[in-house]
């Protein structure tokens, strides 16, 4: 991963920090917003019943795929986090 390097031609530090932070504080909040999202068993039923009382089977493991698909998502969230978070380490050194 590629740092900034603070000098005197480049964004000054202060703006880098702060900008770094509010980046960091959107992720959280998209991290937030994205755990209310999670798979919920009654939204991913394997046995469908469609308008007129039709049984249909799905054949799959819906909950199961949808919670693993879930999992991948916040993963991907939160290693931009860290991404951010080393981002501002490195910031911050050279203050």
């Amino acid at each position: 991963m590629q740092f900034p390097t603070v000098n005197i031609n480049g964004t000054h530090v202060d703006t880098l920090a702060e900008d770094l932070s509010r980046a960091k504080a959107a992720l959280l909040e998209a991290d937030n917003a994205l755990l209310r999202c999670a798979p919920h068993g009654r939204d991913y039923p394997d046995v469908l019943i469609r308008p007129g009382g039709i049984l249909v089977q799905s054949g799959t493991r819906r909950l199961e795929l949808a919670t693993r698909e879930f999992g991948e998502r916040v993963k991907r969230v939160r290693d931009v986090i860290a991404e951010i978070e080393a981002l501002q380490e490195a910031v911050a050194r050279q203050r």
